[in-house]
């Protein structure tokens, strides 16, 4: 394998080994991205010049657009609008990296990277199941999420399991490296099901399985037997098994939304119930149409809050994209958000190749995860969003007037 990965590739490879696993080296990495764009103008530009007209990278546009448009709306709302900004500064990502995998042996090594990356978050939680010995943030949560929160933990390695999954449904691999890829495939979803919490991410994996199972069924590969049977398997693990982290998380949305109706609101669930519910009604009461700009919604929120909120508990962004953007940006962030999953989704539309079904699970996992996290604003889940987006739309742009691509 390591025969085959040259030059940038490398980097390619490393940059998307730690996104799953490390925030700082993520950070430094993303600088890569930078320097090869700065080394390489001409590709850039081309590149752009081709996606120009595609789905995604107008959605892409769009979004940007509405950001900084949120600019001028928050200052003359007396809010500050930079921090915010610098947070979107990540969508400059899938702007610079989509030049970078124009090239196919990029995104080959990205892909790559990505897996083990899973892998050895995979392994470690496995580890800290199996022996008890607490390790990185398995130590400070009592969960078996190592290098990541539980919910980050279970979307990542979730998005390569499927990836995984989709390939061996489709390779002719020998017997041997077929029957390891199953096992891994096997042993992450045991681990997101039964091992680790992160109840939103849970759900969005069943979809991702139930997106296999529908691809396959129509592929009508003889596989899909056997994929059903080891989906009716798990099912059974799970729905048996009253201390898996599944059922838990069923009976811990349950309990927390008893303890919400009865007044009590500081539980995970109660707190997003909450905040869902003093962000709808600050919408629908100042400015629904435009916002509160770009930066104006943690203020916003804490006045709101405290004027009509059963808690007073300062927020961020509300666990929701949709109404976060729609809050900061009004009914065109909202808009914006649903327009770049829809065209993700349109873009993969009749296309049979392995990458089009990773973007359609990419959209799915995100669109829907979305409805209960702050998944386009927090660091780690943006960065594996916006890396992924830009590797999957680059497959579908082609190499820009049909040129080599830098190695």
């Amino acid at each position: 394998m390591t025969q085959q990965i040259k030059g940038w590739s490398w980097y390619a490879l490393g940059f998307a080994f730690v996104l799953p696993l490390s925030t700082a080296l993520t950070s430094i990495l993303s600088l890569g991205a930078l320097i090869w764009a700065l080394m390489h103008p001409a590709a850039c530009l081309e590149s752009w010049k081709q996606a120009r007209k595609h789905p995604i990278f107008l959605a892409m546009l769009f979004l940007s657009l509405i950001v900084l448009v949120g600019i001028p709306i928050a200052l003359a709302h007396g809010y500050n609008p930079w921090p915010m900004l610098g947070k979107h500064s990540r969508f400059a990502m899938f702007f610079l990296m989509l030049p970078f995998f124009q090239n196919p042996e990029h995104r080959r090594a990205f892909y790559i990277g990505f897996g083990l990356g899973a892998l050895l978050t995979l392994l470690t939680s496995l580890f800290v199941s199996a022996t008890g010995i607490p390790l990185l943030h398995a130590a400070a949560r009592f969960d078996s999420a190592t290098f990541r929160n539980h919910t980050e933990h279970n979307l990542f390695l979730g998005l390569a399991a499927f990836g995984l999954a989709s390939w061996l449904l489709r390779s002719a691999t020998k017997p041997a490296l077929r029957w390891l890829g199953w096992l891994l495939v096997a042993l992450s979803a045991a681990d997101i099901l039964l091992l680790v919490s992160g109840r939103s991410a849970q759900g969005t994996f069943l979809l991702l399985v139930l997106l296999l199972l529908f691809t396959t069924l129509r592929a009508r590969a003889r596989s899909a037997m056997w994929l059903i049977l080891a989906i009716a398997g798990l099912a059974a693990a799970v729905m048996f098994n009253p201390e898996s982290a599944l059922q838990r998380g069923v009976h811990k949305i349950s309990s927390d939304l008893q303890s919400y109706q009865e007044g009590q609101a500081e539980t995970s669930v109660g707190y997003r119930v909450e905040f869902w519910r003093v962000t709808w009604r600050m919408i629908t009461r100042e400015h629904p149409l435009l916002g509160q700009g770009t930066g104006g919604f943690s203020e916003a929120y804490r006045q709101e809050a405290e004027a009509h909120g059963s808690l007073t508990h300062p927020t961020a962004n509300p666990h929701n994209d949709y109404l976060f953007y729609w809050a900061e940006h009004g009914v065109g962030g909202a808009l914006a958000v649903i327009f770049l999953y829809l065209a993700m989704l349109h873009s993969v539309r009749g296309s049979p190749s392995l990458e089009s079904l990773w973007m359609a699970a990419l959209a799915i996992a995100y669109g829907v995860g979305s409805l209960a996290n702050s998944y386009l604003l927090d660091h780690s889940t943006c960065f594996v969003f916006f890396t992924l987006l830009a590797a999957l739309t680059a497959s579908k742009t082609g190499a820009p007037g049909g040129a080599a691509q830098p190695a």
